[in-house]
């Protein structure tokens, strides 16, 4: 009779254990569907509602932490945080003799888009001539390339690129 309550006794021991171990591997299953539901996606994009100009948005389901923008073409190569190169990127993106008002957010470093949140970079305000101004967005953004490093509430970093090539044509 002690034979089969040990034999009892080991099987629950070996249920016991399968289940704890069942249960731990849920658990980190768990915690990453977590993360991966709370992450942030970055989007560029050169239009965004008709209107030309540079949008970064989230359209991820969690709060990006903006590291750093880089924006590099033929002419100019900046790193974007805050308004440090405001000036430069207006006169590349302004056309020749037209008048053109931005609305620029210039994310500082370290600051947060939150889910669902479009930022326009740098977009048209207001212009006369809104056709030339977008042909002019149109060639520089043919052959610009902007980088976003960011990262997620757990401190994962990502980057997202918007790069255009001009094509062959």
């Amino acid at each position: 009779m002690e034979d089969s309550g040990s034999v009892i006794a080991t099987a629950s021991l070996i249920v016991a254990l399968a289940a704890l171990g069942i249960a731990t591997w849920q658990a980190f299953v768990s915690r990453d569907s977590a993360r991966l539901s709370l992450r942030p996606i970055i989007e560029i994009s050169a239009y965004s509602h008709g209107i030309p100009g540079i949008y970064i948005s989230n359209v991820g389901h969690g709060p990006a932490f903006i590291h750093s923008i880089h924006f590099d073409s033929e002419k100019l190569t900046l790193e974007l945080c805050g308004n440090a190169h405001y000036e430069k990127l207006t006169d590349l993106l302004r056309p020749a003799h037209t008048a053109v008002r931005f609305n620029a957010k210039i994310p500082e470093k370290n600051s947060v888009i939150a889910a669902g949140q479009e930022i326009p970079l740098f977009a048209l305000d207001a212009t006369d001539n809104i056709d030339a101004v977008a042909a002019h967005f149109k060639t520089v953004f043919a052959t610009c390339r902007i980088s976003v490093k960011y990262s997620c509430l757990y401190r994962k970093s990502y980057e997202t690129e918007y790069k255009q090539t001009r094509s062959a044509a």
